[in-house]
């Protein structure tokens, strides 16, 4: 008799109606304590810029598995960006959504750079409407179309508004695998 055969209800669960019992592997990074959110509000003018950079870390603690939202109570446009030229900022707090671990990420995020010379490669540009909702990079929530992100390099989100005034927030969501 093997393990599954002696443990059946353990290793290979079912629900109610006979199907077994899965969860799809973001949810499985939470339960690891390998999955992280970072959030940045600010509010803005049409001079200043919101900006977030992501250092990923080397590839020995994992791969990023990355997706980005961005909200703006007016019109305006971001960019996400591989390299960008971009000094300062202040370091954001990264929170594991397992909120009893320990675990941490080894990754950099910083906001508001002081200089952002040049966005450097640009993967992705949204624009958003005055009246239309937030735009999300790399798919929904459960991360089924994420970036995967180099290690050791950096990446760059930066959000520009057409209005004279407004608040914006910049939602980042990953996974180290």
């Amino acid at each position: 008799m093997g393990v599954l055969d002696s443990n059946t209800a353990k290793w290979l669960p079912v629900d109610l109606g006979g199907g077994r019992t899965t969860i799809n592997k973001t949810n499985h990074e939470i339960h690891e304590g390998n999955y992280f959110t970072v959030c940045h509000t600010k509010a803005m003018d049409t001079v200043t810029a919101h900006t977030m950079t992501i250092t990923a870390p080397a590839s020995a603690v994992g791969y990023i598995h990355l997706v980005v939202g961005v909200d703006l109570t007016a019109a305006g446009n971001w960019v996400f960006s591989e390299a960008p030229e971009a000094s300062a900022g202040s370091a954001l707090t990264i929170f594991n959504n397992k909120r009893n671990s320990t675990t941490t990420s080894g990754t950099t995020i910083k906001a508001g750079a002081v200089v952002w010379t040049s966005a450097g490669t640009a993967i992705e540009t949204h624009y958003i409407g005055a009246n239309n909702p937030a735009s999300r990079l790399g798919g929904g929530t459960d991360i089924r179309e994420e970036y995967i992100l180099s290690p050791s390099t950096t990446y760059g989100i930066r959000v520009l508004n057409n209005a004279a005034t407004c608040y914006s927030v910049i939602n980042a969501h990953f996974y180290l695998a």
